[in-house]
């Protein structure tokens, strides 16, 4: 179930950043843009998993 819910956070961001960027790219608001740069750099920190370290 984790790896479904996972799976489903990230197609949800992609999906989000998607629309931002489509979005400022037809009316021209700059907020929209950093909006899709936020949710994509939310999407590629959720993709690649962090590494707990061992002490």
């Amino acid at each position: 179930m984790k790896t479904l819910h996972r799976i489903a956070i990230l197609l949800a961001l992609l999906i989000g950043a998607i629309a931002a960027y489509s979005y400022s790219s037809q009316t021209g608001m700059f907020i929209f843009v950093v909006l899709g740069v936020a949710l994509e750099i939310a999407f590629w920190l959720k993709l690649i998993p962090r590494r707990k370290i061992k002490t």
